[in-house]
């Protein structure tokens, strides 16, 4: 059974593909605010965030897969963790919400997340009556779609970033023009 591509994307919607973008720039701009509350947690000062850093790594150290070595050396470094962490934060909301280099924050959040899912584990699967393995799985299968599956908008920063690029690149004396059919800098840029 074979449809027309109009039937599945619907009114409006010249191709598939279109959908498949709506739905890239959809989660871009959904992590980008959940990235935004979270750094509203981080500065809100009802959440004492900047003063209990260090008592709330340390209360992980039990936690962590691997031992409570992690937690430890989080704890006694708190400061520059708590301010590398906002600084993360406020990274990953401003890159996902104007569509800046958004395949390195997909590595950078990946990475972040990977780090407290290690940190909390014991904590996600021994909870009675747990019945999932918690958020950072969520956000690693978020951040390996849009790395995968991302193309820059023409009007995000990305796309500007990688025009400028390739106009650069073809001023340089030597520089090769693109062979017809290869894959563009503006859809596959970091």
């Amino acid at each position: 059974m074979s449809a027309n591509p109009e039937e599945i994307a619907g009114p409006g919607l010249r191709r598939p593909t279109d959908l498949s973008r709506r739905g890239m720039l959809a989660l871009r701009l959904g992590l980008g605010v959940l990235w935004s509350f979270n750094l509203v947690y981080i500065f809100d000062p009802a959440n004492q965030y900047w003063s209990t850093f260090r008592s709330t790594a340390q209360a992980y150290g039990g936690l962590t897969l691997g031992g409570n070595g992690f937690a430890v050396f989080v704890a006694a470094h708190s400061t520059f963790f708590a301010l590398a962490i906002a600084g993360v934060t406020l990274y990953l909301a401003l890159a996902f919400l104007l569509g800046l280099s958004t395949r390195a924050a997909c590595l950078i959040g990946g990475a972040f997340n990977l780090a407290l899912f290690v940190t909390q584990w014991a904590q996600i699967t021994t909870l009675p009556g747990a019945t999932d393995v918690g958020a950072q799985p969520l956000y690693l299968a978020m951040y390996a779609a849009l790395f995968l599956g991302y193309e820059a908008p023409r009007l995000s920063l990305d796309s500007l970033l990688s025009r400028t690029l390739a106009r650069r690149s073809t001023r340089r004396p030597g520089a090769r023009p693109m062979r017809s059919g290869a894959v563009q800098p503006s859809s596959r840029t970091l």
